[in-house]
């Protein structure tokens, strides 16, 4: 069952899923089920380590799933889709000492190539943002 918002006494109401998309209006209010479609939100997001070579999701939002595809090689996949044209994608280690990329499979899911500071695939933990529509 939906809910329906009911205005204050000064009259703020619910920002729709349109309202927020283009992040315009400062006459409506963020509820916690709308923030997710501001373009400035995270839409995904998840800390990843790694026990015996398998990685770990240790905390997230709005992630399904990882799928390890080898040494240094993450499928991360977020519960929403994300528009493949506008999406972005940051990606850090959790030590000083190696290289990272992520990139889009088409929206459904995002690969991350982890490497150590000799530039070999390496499973080090780290952490992975998405940006973008869903």
């Amino acid at each position: 069952a939906q809910l329906s918002w009911v205005a204050n006494a000064a009259g703020l109401a619910a920002a729709t899923q349109a309202e927020m998309e283009t992040a315009t209006s400062t006459s409506v209010g963020v509820t916690p089920g709308r923030q997710k479609y501001h373009p400035g939100h995270p839409k995904a997001w998840g800390e990843i380590t790694y026990t015996a070579g398998v990685p770990e999701l240790i905390t997230n939002f709005n992630v399904t799933s990882l799928t390890d595809n080898g040494t240094g090689d993450i499928q991360f996949v977020p519960t929403d889709s994300i528009g493949a044209s506008n999406g972005a994608a940051f990606a850090t280690l959790r030590i000083d000492a190696g290289h990272i990329a992520m990139r889009s499979q088409g929206g459904t899911s995002w690969k991350i190539l982890v490497f150590d500071s000799a530039a070999v695939a390496a499973d080090l933990a780290c952490h992975a943002m998405i940006f973008g529509d869903i």
